[in-house]
């Protein structure tokens, strides 16, 4: 259930939402439905699962990467929901 947006890019939104079945807040990364958008979303979400493979402890302070779908040809990618802003560093 998505409870609203958290921020807007160049290659998308991302939207705060509550994972139906577990009732954990998530955020959700909706990438736009254009192919160059959708071939890097691609790219993006091996690197993270690689980085998440490599890091069998959490000590390097990634952001879990939950799952991933198509929506309506939106690629979109679920995270743990943090309290830190990323872009305000």
């Amino acid at each position: 259930m998505i409870k609203g947006q958290i921020g807007k890019g160049s290659f998308g939104q991302v939207v705060r939402a509550v994972d139906i079945q577990t009732k954990k807040e998530v955020a959700i990364k909706i990438i736009k439905s254009k192919k160059p958008f959708l071939m890097q979303a691609k790219t993006e979400i091996k690197f993270l699962m690689d980085l998440c493979e490599k890091d069998h402890n959490g000590n390097n302070n990634i952001v879990l990467p939950i799952t991933h779908c198509m929506y309506r040809n939106h690629q979109c990618l679920v995270f743990e929901m943090i309290s830190l802003n990323l872009s305000s560093f």
